[in-house]
């Protein structure tokens, strides 16, 4: 059996260059424990295009927040709302979707569009709204209207929530009343994912 080759480039454009001593050392270990595998680690600034002209998979610099959820190095609770962000568009990326983050504004908006083609049934587009919150707060029920006019506006298939704590009573109940086109994960279920994370995926994920 030959072994397989990993190419780990950190996307400048997007994330800004991986300082040194910053977390590689964590993704390599994540990358060895993937056998067998040979992995190259690169930490150069390079387009997309340089990349993709060169056959180099790019790994985003969001895995290393995965890993160190994983080994219990980082709590959800120490994430900035951008990482968690990040951290949501990764597991995404994991389960084969399309990602575009929004940019970075703290406007209540949409955070993460995502699509995928599912077998049978074609395309689909999903909004996620991502929100870190202090532990004791809740996503209540505005949050979850927000993000159900949002999902009508642009005519996507469904409507996520992703919360690091939980939704009020209110909220779930919106959610459970229109469930072909909303979702929510609570803290339980981000965890679960997380956890599940390296199952039955690739590890190399474009950005």
């Amino acid at each position: 059996m030959g072994r397989i080759k990993d190419y780990l480039i950190w996307h400048h454009n997007t994330y800004g260059v991986e300082p040194e001593g910053s977390g590689l050392p964590h993704v390599q270990e994540y990358l060895l424990s993937l056998k067998p595998v040979q992995s190259v680690i690169v930490s150069i600034p390079v387009t997309l295009a340089e990349a993709q002209r060169a056959g180099i998979d790019i790994v985003s610099p969001s895995v290393r927040l995965i890993l160190d959820l994983q080994a219990q190095r980082l709590k959800l609770e120490n994430l900035a709302w951008r990482q968690f962000e990040e951290l949501v568009a990764e597991l995404l990326r994991g389960d084969g979707y399309t990602v575009q983050l929004t940019k970075k504004t703290r406007d209540g908006g949409v955070d993460i569009l995502a699509e995928k083609c599912i077998p049978k049934m074609g395309m689909i587009l999903s909004v996620w709204q991502a929100k870190k919150m202090q532990e004791g707060n809740k996503v209540g029920l505005r949050v979850i209207r927000e993000l159900a006019d949002t999902r009508n506006q642009l005519k996507a298939s469904k409507g996520v929530i992703v919360t690091s704590t939980s939704l009020t009573r209110d909220a779930i109940q919106r959610i459970q009343s229109d469930k072909y086109l909303l979702e929510g994960f609570q803290k339980p279920e981000l965890l679960e994912w997380i956890r599940q994370y390296r199952q039955g995926r690739s590890h190399t994920v474009m950005v």
